[in-house]
């Protein structure tokens, strides 16, 4: 998925004419929470159970300067 997210970000700086890829690193990686699905599924004796479909964000961030401190 990582591997996925990066060729991503440096496709875009390639495609935008930005910055030479040759001098490109990761500033950045940040995985959040997003939203979660919610529904729920019966169960025995007319009770419920609610399940949970958890998601979440992934950001990378790319830079071509050693960074800010």
């Amino acid at each position: 998925m990582m591997d996925k997210i990066l060729r991503a970000a440096v496709a875009s700086v390639v495609e935008n004419g930005e910055i030479d890829t040759d001098s490109l690193f990761i500033q950045e990686i940040r995985v959040d929470g997003g939203p979660s699905r919610k529904w729920h599924r019966p169960r025995a004796r007319g009770v419920s159970t609610m399940i949970k479909r958890r998601t979440s964000h992934i950001s990378l961030v790319l830079s071509d300067k050693i960074g800010k401190a």
